[in-house]
């Protein structure tokens, strides 16, 4: 049934995906679990009136963004991991873990910010193909300013830009530096745009409060419930890829230690005191491929469905009204 996923482009039971955002979506269509965004994060939004992140068209947006970056996900996976999980795999646990970030209070500008992101790792991947990666590394470097600007703490895809050169390429001193005037690019022209328009005290206002302390907080049983699972979820991906044999090709575990980096990285950061919860959307993409892997390495057909079904009906009970 599901576990056809695996190693298929085009599955019989493709009807399947459809199924999949219906259960993970289904509190938002029904108007029980609307999605809201805000600018506290955004240099960028921060320009805009906050009366203009009430309107419901917000929900759709980030919708609308999600279905783009899954759609983006079924040619990024076929260049870089058709041998290992087959096209599909990937997107189909991106869509029902991306059901859950709905609760998140800035998750609007973070998921423009995943969508940048995933952009980001495939200018890495091309690196470890080409000689010439000049090109490579300054995009990777402006799309993680332009990303910042979107959604602040996003900054940290820096350090994934660096660490995710040394993994996938010999170390130069040169790309480094490129990435990081990639980066600054977006900022001198966003804090030319905040001068014409006389805000530019706002702008450090904003840079000032974006290092504030601010806890991340477990409020109620839903959140509680789900950030067990998907620390279990995470936990158990990661090990069963790392003992089952699907990394033993050189590249496919050099794409799986950045996606890893990028995962820690900004899990380090929810549990830190400059915690905010948007940045849980970062955490999506590489636990989908991570569980992609794993689901792939099972060969009892059996097991992969009863995960994959398990993953689903989650996303269905977490969004129960009574859950708060």
């Amino acid at each position: 049934m599901f576990s056809k996923l695996v190693h298929t482009s085009v599955p019989s039971n493709f009807i399947i995906i459809p199924l999949i955002i219906i259960a993970g979506w289904w509190s938002f269509f029904l108007g029980i679990n609307p999605i809201t965004w805000s600018n506290d994060k955004s240099i960028l939004l921060s320009l805009l009136p906050q009366e203009m992140f009430l309107s419901p068209w917000g929900g759709l947006i980030a919708i609308t963004t999600i279905i783009i970056i899954s759609l983006t996900l079924i040619p990024f996976t076929t260049r870089y991991f058709h041998g290992t999980t087959g096209n599909v795999l990937p997107t189909v646990f991106f869509i029902s873990l991306s059901s859950q970030i709905m609760w998140i209070s800035s998750q609007g500008s973070s998921i423009i910010a995943m969508l940048l992101f995933l952009f980001i790792i495939r200018n890495l991947f091309e690196v470890y193909h080409q000689n010439r990666v000049f090109r490579l590394v300054f995009n990777a470097g402006f799309l993680t300013g332009l990303s910042a600007l979107i959604y602040f703490p996003s900054i940290l895809l820096l350090i994934l830009c660096w660490v995710g050169i040394v993994l996938l390429r010999p170390f130069s001193l040169r790309e480094f530096f490129t990435v990081l005037v990639g980066l600054f690019l977006p900022f001198l022209f966003t804090h030319a745009v905040f001068l014409m328009l006389d805000q530019e005290q706002s702008l450090y206002t904003f840079l000032n409060n974006a290092f504030s302390i601010s806890y991340f907080k477990l409020l109620g049983i839903k959140q509680i419930s789900w950030w067990s699972f998907l620390g279990l979820f995470a936990f158990w991906s990661i090990t069963k890829t790392f003992f089952s044999g699907s990394l033993k090709k050189i590249i496919i575990r050099r794409y799986f230690f950045t996606f890893l980096v990028s995962f820690l990285v900004f899990t380090a950061l929810i549990l830190s005191p400059y915690s905010d919860k948007g940045m849980l959307a970062f955490l999506l993409i590489p636990l989908s491929f991570f569980a992609a892997i794993s689901i792939s390495s099972i060969r009892k057909s059996y097991y992969a469905d009863f995960v994959i079904l398990l993953v689903v009906f989650i996303q269905i009970f977490l969004q129960l009204p009574y859950l708060k």
